[in-house]
């Protein structure tokens, strides 16, 4: 850890005292830059602003918003949330499906929640959230008759649920990380910290486009191709863990040949659509509006998995070696 001493200035009536440059810097801090300050048990405590969060301190939120508001506390720190003058089902859901360690401590004229996140760390979340997507995967891929078929999509979709709780929490822990100045003495470091933070939100992006895909009907895609991306994700995740940048470079041109499979299937549904369109052999209307639904369900399965194929590249792409 960085130590340094400071001789205290006095300039009209005011004690002043520097900050180390290398911290602003690494913060982001600049001249006119507001900070936090804080006096912990006689200790001087600074930091950016929205940062310095007591153990114990208390957020309150209420009307228009109510949910975006009470996420704003949670990732800040709050221990301690009252929402006031909010839908009380609306709040009780959001709760539920995107934070972790919320309990509702009393359902009284306001709702009070306590806040004990789980002990997971920020590498421990992001694996986490990397093997739930990984069983989402697997879900997709296995074998199903029409029962089992919505049985999956459920599956895929509560792993979904889990993938943003856990995220938001990965979130939290990244901000008390970095505002607490840990980064200075112990893994991993200010930029690793914020690639992890990086590297996550794409994964709860590759959640919610295979929760989409679950939902549609299958044969949009080949098996054979939704393995190869799978394989390309587990490639970038491994390789972003690793920090090795020779791999790294394997993982995103498998998922850069993946993605260019995918764009060739929608090329060739786009002409398809196109080719009905513009009246070919005539079928029934009925079939005909089978035909077309069928051609827009693909479209958005397609979409979806070129969107995850991009996102494996990108995990790829933040390593540094």
């Amino acid at each position: 850890m960085a130590r340094f001493t400071r001789r205290l200035q006095e300039i009209a009536g005011s004690l002043l005292v520097s900050v180390p440059r290398e911290w602003a810097r690494q913060l982001g801090l600049d001249k006119g830059s507001e900070v936090d300050v804080r006096i912990d048990s006689g200790v001087l405590r600074v930091g950016p602003k929205g940062s310095i969060i007591n153990k114990g301190e208390e957020a309150t939120v209420s009307g228009p918003h109510a949910e975006s508001k009470l996420l704003a506390a949670y990732l800040s720190g709050a221990s301690v949330i009252r929402v006031r003058k909010a839908s009380k089902p609306s709040v009780l859901r959001f709760v539920r499906e995107r934070l972790l360690g919320v309990e509702l401590a009393n359902d009284g004229k306001a709702l009070v929640f306590s806040v004990t996140p789980p002990s997971l760390g920020i590498d421990e979340a992001f694996r986490r959230m990397f093997f739930l997507t990984l069983g989402m995967f697997d879900d997709l891929l296995s074998p199903e008759d029409e029962v089992s078929a919505h049985e999956n999509a459920q599956a895929i979709a509560a792993k979904d649920i889990e993938v943003t709780r856990v995220y938001h929490h990965l979130i939290r822990e990244v901000r008390r990380f970095l505002a607490s100045g840990g980064f200075a003495v112990q893994e991993p470091g200010l930029l690793r910290a914020v690639d992890y933070r990086m590297a996550a939100e794409k994964i709860e992006r590759i959640g919610d486009a295979l929760k989409d895909t679950a939902a549609e009907p299958r044969g949009c895609v080949a098996e054979k191709t939704v393995k190869e991306l799978r394989d390309a994700y587990e490639s970038a995740v491994h390789a972003f863990l690793k920090n090795s940048l020779a791999d790294a470079i394997a993982a995103r041109q498998k998922a850069v040949l993946v993605r260019k499979k995918i764009a060739l299937l929608q090329d060739a549904g786009r002409a398809t659509m196109e080719k009905r369109r513009a009246g070919a052999p005539a079928v029934p209307r009925v079939a005909s509006a089978r035909v077309y639904a069928s051609g827009i369900a693909c479209a958005g399965t397609q979409h979806a998995l070129h969107d995850i194929a991009g996102h494996c590249a990108e995990i790829a792409n933040l390593c540094s070696g």
